[in-house]
């Protein structure tokens, strides 16, 4: 199992923060409120990190969630799973650098490790608040897993982790699976899934009856006449076997959907008798519309709500016209108190003003994704079952499974990288800053996308400078290395003389890297201090945030 390095020095470490919960009371939890969107803007759209001027954030910038040790959850192409009392989370994790390019994956390799780290797992009681559990590289495939799904084997008495690695284009084996005792992992040696049409996206689902069944959308050997280039796929359900090992060879378990269709990143479930499945036109990093088709049973003929089926179906309904600024990737049944709930999960990918554009629209999002998020809907059907569009909200509530204990909602966080060679960034206290004998910054790096053919790499070419002053005159001093700072916020780290207390007064950022930007995260203020930068001599004041600082 490979672990990522930025995480090792943090375990083992408690951190406590400050100022990183809504002042509200602690209370017994029946429902998650989860952050999909930083909105309100506390930087007021003044992050160093502006979109495409054709895909404007409509609903805020993406909201960016911590984990119990200080790190951001990164919650790329990411999936929940419920097992026994407790929410599990598997995502791709890209805070070692991965980079694409055109759809290409840039496996340069940087100081401490290149491209895809590996899949994380977190674990939660609430949705909230989140631990992090292994980080694993199954062996036996080639090229970085994606894509992870985890479900419970009874046959087995063991764990299924399925994932996607290698082409897109392969008409079947480019799904695996591997085992293990824990939810957590370890796991075993990866295999190849066995069965047809098993490639590019995919999603399970599980009926009434507890046998599972995969959603699949490999390449059709055929592209759009009337798009150059653009991929069209042959969307197929079918029955797992009992071990979810492979597909079922039993006849009548296999049904072909759509043929040569624009629709893929599936999500896939059953809900009050009904089967779904959603999806969206082909596009790599960028937001497109999320679209459904249902049926009665998974081999039945599944339609849109214009009632095409069959070979007449060639694409959904929309329930989201602009994807709520992202694209569709799955779809989770969770238990609540109330009954089974489904979740929506939508990838916001990143965009900057060099992003490819092709016919007046974006077609590829900025070149390093580690920074995007996966926004979370639950979704809601009307009397005939149809599902209800998105809202697009930028908090949502989600009913838990049970009592989760007392609980503070966390506050909304989101990224702002303007510290550059002329840009210094600033958190000033006075003299009422975070207290502590140790103290964390979530910090990230980002180089910026015309200059990642010249830079020689996706590292930055200069470290990140701090400087901590507390409020009995002690000043700190520290340097860190390109290779100490992940693309996606981990937190580095740096403690006061001795062994007592200090009040942090004032915390600074500054940096000669040439090819790019550090950032931080920021939240609303709840203290009287101020966040600025200095640029050129100029100072700009963002009043209503606050830098995210944890101490113990």
């Amino acid at each position: 199992m490979k672990i990522n390095p930025l995480s090792i020095v943090v375990s083992g470490m408690l951190v406590v923060s400050f100022a990183t919960t809504l002042p509200a009371c602690s209370h017994a939890a029946e429902t998650a409120t989860v952050s999909n969107f930083a909105n309100p803007d506390v930087l007021e759209g003044h992050d160093g990190l502006p979109p495409s001027p054709l895909s404007p954030y409509r609903y805020g910038p993406p909201a960016i969630t911590l984990d119990d040790m200080g790190n951001a959850l990164e919650e790329h192409a990411a999936t929940l799973s419920f097992f026994d009392g407790r929410y599990y989370m598997y995502a791709e994790k890209w805070a070692c650098g991965k980079v694409v390019t055109s759809g290409k994956v840039n496996a340069a390799t940087v100081a401490h490790s290149g491209g895809q780290c590996g899949l994380a797992a977190y674990s939660s009681s609430d949705l909230m608040h989140w631990h992090p559990e292994s980080i694993s590289n199954p062996a036996g495939v080639e090229g970085n897993p994606s894509k992870p799904h985890v479900l419970w084997s009874a046959p087995l008495q063991k764990y299924v982790l399925w994932f996607k690695a290698g082409s897109n284009f392969a008409p079947t084996g480019g799904l695996y699976y591997a085992l293990a005792d824990s939810p957590k992992g370890p796991w075993t040696q990866a295999h190849v899934a066995q069965g047809d049409h098993l490639g590019h996206d995919f999603d399970i689902a599980l009926a009434p009856d507890g046998s599972a069944w995969i959603a699949s959308d490999p390449f059709s050997g055929q592209y759009d006449p009337h798009s150059k280039g653009k991929p069209l796929w042959d969307v197929w359900v079918q029955k797992l076997r009992p071990d979810l090992t492979g597909t079922s060879d039993v006849p009548g378990t296999q049904k072909q959907v759509m043929k040569a269709a624009d629709f893929e990143a599936l999500g896939f479930f059953e809900h009050d008798g009904r089967w779904y499945l959603t999806g969206g036109p082909t596009c790599g990093n960028c937001a497109v519309p999320i679209s459904y088709v249902s049926a009665k049973m998974p081999t039945g003929d599944w339609m849109n709500e214009q009632d095409e089926s069959g070979d007449a179906l060639r694409t959904g309904t929309v329930i989201a016209p602009d994807g709520c600024t992202g694209q569709n990737k799955g779809a989770m049944v969770l238990p609540s108190s109330g009954g089974p709930i489904v979740m929506t999960a939508v990838w916001g990918y990143r965009t900057n003003p060099h992003s490819r554009v092709a016919n007046g629209h974006v077609v590829h999002g900025d070149n390093s994704q580690a920074l995007s998020s996966t926004y979370w809907f639950p979704l809601s059907f009307d009397g005939q079952k149809h599902i209800r569009p998105l809202a697009c909200q930028a908090q949502v509530r989600i009913p838990l499974a049970g009592m989760a204990g007392a609980v503070s909602v966390p506050s909304t966080k989101q990224a702002d990288c303007r510290i550059r060679t002329q840009t210094v960034l600033e958190q000033d206290w006075g003299n009422a800053g975070p207290k502590g004998h140790s103290f964390a910054v979530p910090v990230f790096q980002k180089v910026d996308d015309g200059l990642l053919a010249t830079s020689g790499g996706t590292a930055l070419d200069g470290a990140l400078d701090l400087e901590a002053r507390f409020t009995d005159g002690t000043v700190i001093h520290r340097a860190f290395g390109a290779d100490q700072v992940a693309w996606s916020p981990d937190s580095i780290r740096f403690s006061v003389p001795g062994e007592g207390v200090k009040t942090l007064s004032r915390l600074t950022f500054s940096t000669q890297a040439t090819n790019g930007c550090y950032g931080v995260l920021a939240q609303p203020a709840v203290g009287h201090g101020r966040y600025s930068t200095l640029s050129s001599g100029e100072v700009h004041l963002a009043p209503q945030a606050e830098m995210v600082v944890l101490s113990r």
